[in-house]
């Protein structure tokens, strides 16, 4: 039966067997376990999405703190300076192409003088 859940990690096995524990006095069913195993996801996830919106909410409120742009405003400021990096960019000069011919003719002879040798 455990070798179902070999790819489960320790942390969701312990977690199930001990929600299983607390709610009943039986040895747990399979159709148990994925249950107890799917809620055990949806925490993490939610615990994860929690973090994040935490992260963000903090991300957003230094910015205010600090005079900075933030939300929509923070995107139309990046764009902004995003188009200014781009036009300066234009008005820089692309080198010649290389001949490709006399690179050849070059290689040729080195090759040669490295036969040579």
């Amino acid at each position: 039966m455990f070798r179902v859940y070999e790819h489960r990690t320790p942390a969701a096995i312990a977690w199930v067997f001990r929600s299983h524990r607390e709610r009943s006095s039986f040895w747990p069913s399979v159709s148990e376990l994925n249950t107890l195993f799917g809620e055990y996801y949806n925490l993490q996830q939610q615990d994860e999405t929690q973090r994040y919106m935490r992260g963000l909410r903090e991300t957003r409120d230094q910015l205010k703190a600090e005079g900075l742009p933030y939300g929509e405003a923070q995107v139309a400021y990046i764009r902004k300076r995003l188009l200014a990096v781009v036009k300066s960019m234009a008005e820089v000069t692309c080198p010649p192409k290389r001949n490709i011919e006399a690179v050849r003719k070059v290689k040729a002879v080195l090759r040669r003088r490295q036969q040579a040798k």
